[in-house]
């Protein structure tokens, strides 16, 4: 395997990453986000992550479900 390819691997999976956030993650980024800066707008945030959160009809997780108790 040459270089490019290695780079191209390490590439992909911080893709994966970075843009493979889950609801989760959302929920707490947004709590992180408010906390460290409390704003009218942070608190909007919250608010569209918790509505985002029960629209999604995907099934919840025991750590999403979490994460929105944390939220409330």
């Amino acid at each position: 395997m040459n270089l490019y390819h290695l780079y191209g691997l390490i590439f992909l999976f911080i893709n994966l990453n970075v843009f493979g956030q889950n609801q989760e993650d959302k929920i707490y980024n947004a709590i992180d986000v408010f906390v460290a800066n409390p704003s009218a707008e942070a608190l909007q945030n919250l608010a569209k992550e918790e509505t985002d959160f029960w629209k999604n009809p995907k099934p919840k997780t025991k750590e999403e479900l979490l994460a929105i108790v944390v939220l409330n």
